[in-house]
């Protein structure tokens, strides 16, 4: 049997590395592909079945890695795979969704003729609706079930849709990307080293390192504490070199309200900005590297957005002057004049009003580059590492981990340049 990873991203050396023991631990021979699309995949699959007939081979996608290490699934005559997570198809369906980012095949005929079918689909999405991550069918003959399993070891899961399985190890194979995140190898990120999770601190307010010239304000509350721990380490470790103030919220004092946390940012940077030349607000979900120095250059500091708003409020810097006091005072009651404020993004979020409040007194005010600054993990530009890293649109049991792992081998000291992500 032969192992063969098709890569999109690259470098990927964790998880290269988690492939070939997978490969060593079960004597199977290891090889590797970097492709660019499902077309490219799909033909380097139909060479290999048609050059080495009768074989077995696994294919494994860069999204992928192995958590269980022994193989204790028995030979397909054909395939095995399974499908997606929800996915029920209807009884008439003659060809049904699979999940292939891990399957097996051995070289027959009938392999290589569902091999056609399934080259033909890829081939139209590549070709035609030139679509990138393409949705691929495969006959209902073959199908399995979501959490297909062998004794107690699950084959392919896909990790963010199952939360409670990041606490299991009988899983062979774990499926790890988060939402249309996809210049990233995250599955590399976690077959990294990292240290045992942060203790949850349980002080409601604490501040660190108190007295300096400028300050960062963030907010988190319990159901998130274990996100907000992570940021909150990274975040205590930046202000303690670079001599900033951190003032840490871990609770929400207006839940009873029914108004969400992400509601109080212009209150909680009022009560502060006073005792600062500047303060700056940090969300979350956001790391922070010791290479960033914080831009004290102009009076209102925001940067481009990853959508189409204007700007992010994610990451917002202040200068503590009558302007800006008021400019925040001014958000604070656009944000008290809403009536419902119980989700993040209810009547477009605290975001919007800062950009219209923005507009209004700041009309010749342009963002910065998210080019380093406010960037996704894997989206920095010219090859820069990243400055500050915005981990949006995930899962929060899939964004604790992730934040964990990237601040361990990215941001942490030392940090070693060589074990940056690629650029996009």
């Amino acid at each position: 049997m032969k192992l063969v990873g098709l890569y999109y991203h690259s470098p990927i050396p964790h998880l290269e590395k988690n492939h070939k023991s997978f490969a060593d631990a079960n004597g199977f021979a290891y090889q590797k592909y970097a492709i660019r699309n499902y077309y490219e995949k799909y033909r380097i699959i139909y060479s290999l079945l048609q050059d080495f007939p009768g074989e077995l081979f696994i294919f494994i996608d860069s999204n992928s890695y192995f958590i269980h290490q022994q193989f204790c699934f028995p030979n397909p005559e054909h395939i095995l795979i399974n499908s997606p997570p929800g996915y029920n198809p209807l009884p008439s369906t003659e060809y049904v969704e699979a999940m292939h980012n891990f399957f097996i095949l051995r070289s027959t005929r009938e392999s290589l003729r569902m091999l056609e079918k399934v080259i033909a689909d890829v081939s139209y999405t590549y070709l035609g609706e030139r679509k990138i991550d393409a949705k691929l069918y495969f006959p209902k003959s073959f199908h399995n079930k979501c959490l297909l399993q062998s004794g107690d070891i699950y084959l392919n899961v896909d990790i963010p849709s199952h939360p409670d399985f990041f606490n299991f190890k009988n899983i062979l194979v774990g499926h790890f990307k988060p939402g249309n995140l996809g210049l990233f190898s995250y599955a590399n990120l976690l077959c990294g080293p990292a240290p045992e999770l942060p203790d949850i601190p349980q002080a409601d307010f604490e501040v660190i390192n108190p007295g300096k010239p400028n300050a960062l304000v963030t907010l988190y509350t319990p159901e998130i504490a274990m996100q907000g721990a992570v940021c909150e380490r990274n975040l205590s470790r930046y202000c303690k070199s670079k001599e900033l103030t951190l003032y840490v919220y871990r609770k929400n004092h207006r839940a009873a309200e029914n108004i969400s946390a992400t509601w109080l940012k212009p209150e909680l940077l009022l009560r502060h900005i006073a005792d600062h030349d500047y303060i700056a607000w940090v969300d979350s979900d956001i790391l922070i590297s010791s290479e960033y120095n914080l831009d004290t250059s102009r009076e209102f500091t925001a940067y481009q957005d990853m959508g189409n708003w204007r700007f992010n409020a994610g990451f917002m810097i202040f200068r503590n002057s009558e302007k800006i006091q008021n400019f925040l005072a001014s958000v604070a009651a656009r944000c008290e004049s809403i009536s419902d404020r119980s989700t993040t993004y209810e009547n477009k979020g605290d975001q919007w009003q800062f950009i219209l409040e923005a507009e209004k007194q700041f009309p010749d005010f342009s963002p910065l580059s998210n080019s380093r600054v406010n960037v996704l993990p894997g989206c920095e530009l010219n090859a820069f590492s990243p400055l500050l890293v915005h981990f949006v649109c995930m899962p929060t049991h899939v964004r604790t981990r992730v934040m964990h792992h990237y601040d361990h081998l990215f941001f942490a000291p030392p940090c070693n340049s060589t074990n940056m992500p690629p650029a996009s």
